[in-house]
């Protein structure tokens, strides 16, 4: 299984990623101190989260679009990138669910971070998963039946008759099949709708009440202007439709 595709397209959209971390972070870094924007607790506590959400996810995104970067890949790094995800997810679950948002913007956002963060941990946990199953079944298929112990040599000729499309570079298994494979194409289409609805949201004039950040230039407006994050929505959205899709191959 790969999440990556061809070399280069994988690079673009890895730097794509990275892209979108270094624009978060520099949001966070331009808001610091600054109570002018957003101009309500509740909306500072929604900049903040997205913008943190988006910069771990780009920097996660890169590992695994990249190896050379070595971010992610590992067992462990991927279980604590897991674990990480995981943590996330619930928190936007508890924010989704306690605080009942009526207005249209604040849903699209908490639910739009729960999809995202859910198709991470989909993402990660099939990736953490695959290759232990790989590594137990290579020693298995090169192993007489009659060197095996009883119960498992009906195991072993089941691996060894599994067709080879099925097996990847260093054994790890290819393409997604059954329930997960449903619930892969189930994720990709809805990111698929976030994307579409994050560059309609993009689209829109800038709001009449958004507010430059104090001795901030047209840069710092740019930066803080919430259509921005709403492309950056819709680039995420985007690469993770693409190695969900990748997965599936």
């Amino acid at each position: 299984m790969s999440m990556t595709g061809p070399a280069g397209l994988a690079l673009a959209i890895g730097i794509l990623s990275l892209g979108c971390t270094l624009v978060c972070a520099a949001r966070i870094w331009l808001r610091r101190g600054s109570d002018t924007s957003p101009q309500t607790p509740m909306r500072r506590l929604r900049a903040v989260e997205t913008d943190l959400c988006h910069a771990l996810m780009g920097v996660a995104m890169a590992g695994m679009l990249i190896p050379a970067l070595k971010l992610s890949g590992g067992v462990w790094s991927t279980r604590l990138w897991l674990a990480a995800w995981a943590g996330i997810t619930g928190w936007f679950v508890y924010r989704l669910v306690a605080t009942r948002p009526s207005r249209r913007a604040a849903f699209h956002h908490l639910s739009g971070h729960v999809l995202l963060s859910a198709a991470m941990v989909f993402m990660l946990g099939v990736s953490s998963v695959t290759p232990a199953m790989a590594s137990m079944a290579a020693p298995m298929t090169g192993m007489p039946n009659s060197a095996m112990p009883s119960g498992n040599s009906a195991m072993a000729s089941g691996i060894s008759a599994m067709p080879s499309g099925n097996t990847g570079a260093g054994g790890t298994m290819a393409g997604l099949g059954g329930p997960t494979a449903w619930v892969d194409l189930l994720l990709t289409v809805a990111l698929l709708g976030l994307a579409i609805v994050s560059v309609r949201r993009a689209s829109r004039p800038r709001p009449a009440t958004a507010v430059a950040v104090s001795g901030g230039g047209t840069a710092s407006q740019v930066l803080l202007d919430v259509r921005l994050i709403a492309w950056v929505d819709a680039a995420m959205a985007l690469a993770m439709a693409y190695m969900l899709v990748m997965m599936l191959t």
